[in-house]
């Protein structure tokens, strides 16, 4: 031993192992360390995504429509994306490449929009805003798939019937017989594969004349459309997009309400009336009014009244304290963080353009615009759209009120781009003079740019076809074209004169 570190022979040998200190080990992540103050970082939970959800789903979704009836700014947050995702409506354009059953898709389409939603009350863009309102709000929204019968009268055979998470029970979780799962009301085979919904056949929180129908119906996956944000890998339900803002948005909801009773006190200037001891304290006091039947009487003061106590009466005034120029900087940004939560743009949110300016809202926009455009294509278009389309090119066919073109696959059949609105210029004349510069360019066409806007080209084509021969019937001077230029002339150049001719 030496200098009392302890040296170690290896058995059966003379030689020996250099002495050493054990060195405390350090945490790989300074938020696994066992501190004080990571104590409360310590304090997780290590659920998967469907225990996570089925513990938590229905308050979460409960909270969440609560706060949307009640908090103007979560009810505004809800109505910006909805209309940031939908707009007018997410409209397809068929890419079949037969031009006549393509032009004949999307006018049968046209028509059928109308008798789309199975309650009547909506079209089909109308039944997009009200799903993505109920996916932001209560977590997921359910549609079923109606066919019809002929004598209906409908262009297509086939209506949408929305339905409200809360009609597919969180707790209902069990096997059934063949060895399915059934977990969150979701059925899946022994594959994964989604193969039914159980629902109520009507909202369990709806008084119900007569009573009301407790018992499941088994619905087939084919006939179910679900539209909700899976955030972790196998998650089978939704979780409300408000859901990360609620505390928060409960907490300045009580600051807000609790500034203004403070400023109503304080400008109603509030005060009371005391009286000294020794004072006889069975005369009413100036001003007082008969006591109520608990006993308790108020004194009145109308403004610019001077009262005139008795003697050994004095007034005591309330006098809130002032939080100062704290409360705007406070309140501004809190909702910023509200704002980021829901993926939202703090101004929209909440109408605060104050400390904003054009740079900045352009390059704020341009991130929040590539949000917004995941949620389109990558969930309404997928989850809802798509599978709509499908099933209404099939029940076409089988009406009869689309004739199947020879030749084409059925992949073919089904191609179809589905195609936002598109987002309003911030600068009309430099926006539209960049797209024209990209068409010049090469780098997009006509008919991307067109699409874009969510307009079809084919029809933008007839459409100045039909203007131009218009115009000349008319014997209308054809327009000037921009810049000198000729190429995106709105009518056709009047035709060169014969040398040859006769003058007159």
């Amino acid at each position: 031993m030496r200098n009392g570190d302890v040296r170690i022979r290896i058995k059966g040998t003379g030689l020996y192992v250099e002495p050493f200190r054990a060195q405390a080990q350090q945490p790989a992540f300074p938020s696994t360390g066992q501190g004080k103050r990571t104590a409360g970082m310590r304090r997780v939970s290590g659920a998967g995504p469907n225990s996570v959800v089925g513990g938590n789903g229905v308050l979460l979704r409960q909270q969440s429509r609560q706060a949307v009836r009640s908090n103007w700014a979560a009810g505004r947050a809800v109505d910006l994306a909805v209309t940031h995702t939908i707009g007018t409506g997410i409209k397809p354009q068929s890419l079949c490449p037969d031009p006549v059953f393509r032009e004949a898709v999307q006018q049968l389409w046209y028509d059928w929009t109308e008798f789309a939603d199975a309650d009547g009350v909506l079209d089909f863009y109308g039944l997009q805003a009200l799903a993505v309102q109920e996916w932001i709000e209560g977590s997921e929204c359910f549609a079923r798939l109606r066919p019809r019968k002929p004598s209906d009268g409908l262009p297509v055979p086939l209506q949408i019937q929305l339905i409200e998470s809360e009609q597919v029970p969180h707790e209902h979780t069990t096997i059934v017989p063949g060895g399915n799962t059934v977990v969150q009301g979701i059925e899946r085979d022994q594959l994964g594969r989604r193969t039914a919904y159980w629902m109520y056949r009507q909202h369990p929180g709806e008084w119900m004349l007569g009573g009301g129908d407790a018992s499941l119906v088994r619905v087939p996956a084919a006939e179910v459309l679900h539209l909700y944000h899976p955030t972790r890998a196998g998650q089978l339900r939704g979780v409300p997009q408000l859901s990360r803002m609620l505390v928060r948005l409960n907490e300045a909801g009580e600051y807000e309400d609790a500034e203004l009773v403070r400023k109503k006190v304080a400008a109603m200037k509030m005060g009371a009336i005391t009286r000294k001891p020794g004072s006889d304290e069975g005369e009413p006091l100036i001003g007082e009014e008969e006591a109520d039947a608990a006993g308790v009487a108020d004194v009145g003061m109308e403004p610019g009244t001077m009262l005139v106590l008795d003697d050994g009466e004095d007034v005591k005034w309330f006098d809130p304290v002032d939080v100062g120029g704290n409360y705007e900087t406070f309140m501004r940004w809190n909702y910023r963080g509200v704002a980021a939560s829901v993926n939202q743009l703090y101004e929209e949110l909440t109408g605060d353009y104050s400390t904003l300016n054009d740079r900045t809202f352009r390059a704020a926009f341009n991130t929040f615009k590539r949000r917004y455009r995941f949620y389109q294509h990558n969930i309404v278009a997928q989850q809802f759209c798509a599978r709509v389309w499908r099933r209404f090119i099939d029940l076409a066919l089988i009406a009869g009120t689309l004739q199947r073109p020879a030749g084409v696959a059925d992949r073919d059949l089904y191609r179809v781009a589905w195609t936002p609105d598109r987002w309003e210029y911030i600068h009309p004349l430099q926006d539209v003079q960049a797209v024209l510069k990209e068409i010049e360019g090469g780098l997009t066409s006509r008919t991307k740019a067109v699409s874009e806007r969510n307009d079809d080209v084919e029809d933008i084509d007839r459409q100045r076809g039909d203007d131009a021969k218009r115009e000349q019937k008319l014997g209308l001077a054809p327009v000037a074209p921009p810049e000198g230029g000729d190429r995106y002339r709105v009518t056709p150049p009047a035709p060169a004169p014969d040398p040859g001719a006769s003058k007159p």
